[in-house]
């Protein structure tokens, strides 16, 4: 009875996935499709994003690394469940399309913005994974694209998914790329601008000169935390 009441969960949650994903193409398709204008904070939203995709990954056996590179502003104004869906779809995929035991990284930079009053963010996502031909790639965000490769038919999906992240990009301003290669992986590059919240910077200045040693496995991540160390005046090592 257990086994039959977890199948059911899985389908009911795959059903429910389709239909949100067919309601959501009929809005942006009728252009009803809008953007909440609310206060949200950046490294929660990616926070959540880690929780939801945590269990997949951890049942695949999966490596994540994640990189924050430069943040200046996190207290953002915008959408954060509609960005929460793109960065969920792309996670997602990464994670259906990646074998056991593969890597999947996430890069977080903050760029110079074109926009007054806008800051520039960009996510990429990298996998390890199956990797799509040149001529899907050119293909990958129309409706109801699905790659006719053995590897992935038998994997869930109704071709929606990046079509509607690509629709949810463009109206924040923003633009994704893709670089994949068959074998190798995938590479999406989503830029967004987010409107940047009004608040007062804290005095940083007791925390000049002080002398600071990151410690971690991880040298990529002792890296990134030096850079962000340094930028408030600190002597990180």
């Amino acid at each position: 009875v257990k086994y039959c009441l977890q199948k059911i969960t899985v389908a009911s949650r795959h059903l429910l996935g389709l239909i949100n994903e067919v309601l959501d193409m009929a809005k942006i398709e009728s252009g009803k499709i809008a953007l909440a204008d609310e206060d949200f904070d950046l490294p929660e939203t990616i926070e959540s994003l880690l929780t939801i995709v945590h269990p997949q990954m951890t049942a695949k056996n999966q490596e994540l690394k994640v990189d924050i590179a430069s943040m200046q502003h996190e207290h953002v104004v915008g959408d954060p469940m509609r960005l929460q869906q793109v960065f969920v779809n792309i996670m997602g995929n990464a994670i259906k399309f990646t074998p056991e035991g593969g890597s999947i990284s996430l890069h977080i930079c903050e760029k110079p913005s074109r926009i007054n009053g806008c800051g520039c963010y960009e996510f990429t996502f990298t996998d390890t994974g199956c990797g799509m031909d040149e001529e899907f790639v050119k293909r990958v965000f129309d409706p109801f694209s699905r790659a006719n490769d053995s590897r992935v038919t038998k994997v869930e999906g109704t071709g929606l998914g990046m079509s509607i992240v690509k629709s949810i990009v463009s109206l924040m301003n923003g633009t994704i790329d893709v670089e994949s290669a068959v074998g190798v992986g995938s590479t999406f590059r989503v830029t967004v601008y987010l409107k940047l919240r009004d608040a007062k910077m804290e005095d940083l200045s007791e925390l000049h000169g002080l002398p600071v040693l990151v410690a971690d496995d991880d040298q990529d991540a002792c890296a990134a935390a030096v850079g962000m160390l340094a930028e408030v005046g600190m002597e990180a090592d």
